[in-house]
Order: structure tokens, then C-alpha cells, then sequence
């Protein structure tokens, strides 16, 4: 059996993980990251004030994904489905001239947006 390693867990090394596997790959993956977990730039900070838990997504707070992209259409799908994001109204987003209208913004529901990348690698 192959062995094929992905050097970095952010958006680009999940997204490699997943369509390596989707594509029915016959390989052992294996994912190196620098940091603690997956998540590159989309980190998420939590801390416990009082008892209850706090996070703070300190990097990337949303996915924005286009619509007319099929495997972008299917990380989608699959987010949603499983209940780790949520869509993001574009109206709740700030208006910067380069974001793209019709494409589809997801926030992470209850552990942070790195939640995604973590189930894009387990998939």
C-alpha cells in the first residue's frame, strides 16, 4: 500500500485529505501540522471562565465556498449535514468589495470553524 503525506492540516491539507479519499485512493494519509490540531489559520481559542467554556475563532471566522464548484458544493453538504456549520446570511458579513455575492459562507456551530477541518481529515 502507498503512503502519501500531507504536510499541513489548514484549509488546503483537509481539503486534499478528503478528495484523496473520496476518490477511493488506495493509500495510508497521513497529516502533519505544525500546530496543536487541525486548523492552520482558522484556529479557535477556548477558555474556561467560570465554569463554562469560551471560544474565540482567531483566525478565519467563516468558510466561503462557491456554489458552482462541485466538490465545494459537497464539503457543504457534508458540513451541514453533520451539524458542525451552519449558513451565514451574507447580510451578516461585512460588505468587502472582493467578496464574492453568490457564494455560500458557513460558520461553525459549537466547537469553531477549525471544527470543519477536522471533519473534512476524519471523513
Amino acid at each position: 500500500m502507498h503512503r502519501v503525506l500531507i504536510v499541513g492540516a489548514g484549509a488546503t491539507g483537509s481539503s486534499a485529505a478528503l478528495r484523496l479519499r473520496q476518490l477511493g485512493v488506495e493509500a495510508k494519509l497521513e497529516v502533519w501540522e505544525k500546530a496543536r490540531g487541525p486548523g492552520g489559520r482558522m484556529s479557535t481559542n477556548r477558555q474556561d471562565i467560570d465554569g463554562s467554556t469560551v471560544r474565540a475563532d482567531m483566525g478565519a471566522q467563516y468558510l466561503s465556498l462557491d456554489p458552482a464548484d462541485a466538490a465545494s458544493t459537497q464539503v457543504s453538504e457534508l458540513l451541514l449535514a453533520k451539524g458542525i456549520c451552519a449558513k451565514v446570511s451574507p447580510a451578516q458579513l461585512s460588505a468587502t468589495p472582493e467578496r464574492q455575492r453568490d457564494w455560500e459562507h458557513l460558520a461553525g456551530t459549537a466547537g469553531g470553524v477549525n471544527d470543519a477541518l477536522k471533519a473534512l481529515i476524519e471523513e
